[in-house]
């Protein structure tokens, strides 16, 4: 397919351009840098993005990519979230041959996005943002959902938007609990209204797997914004976050700048949405297996009228999860 590429026209509209080189860089793209908490892997230490002292990367890959000395949460991929996450080779993954396409022929000068695909699914040897499948989490089945920020900043478009929904309805029909890791950067703006209806059709799919009587558990990680914050990532019966994580809708300054005014400097951190109603608890990531294992056990299924006595030698984040489950029911 051939190439769009666009140029302003003289009346503030836009026309085809006679050549590449006719084309102007759009003004609303980023200048490139380097992702701070992206580990290098050939390095050996390496600086904490937040407090900056340097760190053993084995270190911290034992210690759940979390910064021993101040706590900050490292951004992980979706295979180190399902390492730290599921039980071992307890994942089979759905829907692998679902795939994006280029239904626009969308170019910013001459970097088209059939390009940007290739070279995100070659950095990081997935075909889409999202993965899905069905795993267990302390022999607890449940359906998976989760989102790689290093694939084009997880923007939400067509494909990210059906593997959601596939999930959910196989959840529903297979009497699963859905759990979702959610991290974006809002809809992908190469597709179009394609991204944008991916709002709608996720949202109704959760929908469903609620009315069906099975819960839908979204845990929230750095950063999540735009159309994924706003449609299913927080349509569920437990929000959960983890500290630090960044969380909204519009980014901070595009608000300030439409309401005039400054906002608190922790407007749009988890703690923040915990004080504010908008999540249920805010859990470390050594806590969060357990706490996901001692949710998915005490919701357990809709065929079981009377739940079995909770076992703490059996169900270690069963008292983690207490502070969870009484805000989620409050």
């Amino acid at each position: 397919m051939k190439e769009r590429i666009f140029r302003r026209g003289a009346h503030g509209g836009h026309e085809p351009a006679e050549n590449d080189q006719l084309a102007p860089q759009s003004k609303f793209k980023p200048e490139p840098r380097a992702v701070a908490d992206e580990v290098n892997s050939s390095a050996i230490i390496i600086p904490c993005p937040t407090c900056k002292e340097p760190l053993y990367v084995k270190e911290l890959e034992n210690n759940l990519h979390v910064c021993p000395k101040c706590g900050a949460h490292l951004r992980l991929n979706a295979r180190q979230r399902l390492t730290y996450t599921v039980d071992e080779a307890s994942f089979v993954e759905w829907d692998t041959d679902v795939r994006p396409t280029d239904p626009l022929g969308f170019a910013i000068g001459n970097d088209g996005y059939a390009t940007k695909l290739s070279a995100s699914q070659k950095k990081t040897t997935e075909t889409e943002a999202m993965i899905t499948g069905r795993g267990t989490i302390n022999g607890t089945p449940a359906a998976i959902a989760i989102a790689d920020f290093t694939f084009m900043g997880a923007t939400m478009g067509s494909v990210y938007g059906e593997k959601i929904a596939r999930a959910a309805e196989r959840a529903t029909r297979e009497r699963l609990a859905l759990i979702t890791f959610n991290a974006s950067g809002g809809a992908r703006m190469q597709e179009g209204l394609f991204s944008l209806m991916q709002m709608a059709k996720t949202t109704a799919a959760v929908a469903r797997l609620g009315d069906a009587g099975l819960p839908h558990i979204a845990v929230l990680t750095d950063p999540c914004y735009g159309g994924v914050t706003a449609s299913y990532a927080t349509v569920a019966d437990v929000m959960l976050a983890e500290p630090g994580a960044r969380i909204g809708f519009a980014g901070k300054t595009l608000i300030e700048q439409n309401m005039r005014q400054k906002l608190p400097d922790d407007v749009q951190t988890a703690d923040f949405q915990l004080k504010h109603g908008m999540i249920d608890e805010v859990v470390h990531r050594r806590d969060l297996r357990q706490v996901l294992g001692a949710l998915l056990a005490l919701y357990g299924t809709p065929r079981m009228l009377i739940a079995p006595p909770l076992d703490e030698a059996t169900l270690p984040g069963a008292r983690a999860a207490e502070p969870v489950l009484s805000a989620a029911h409050a």
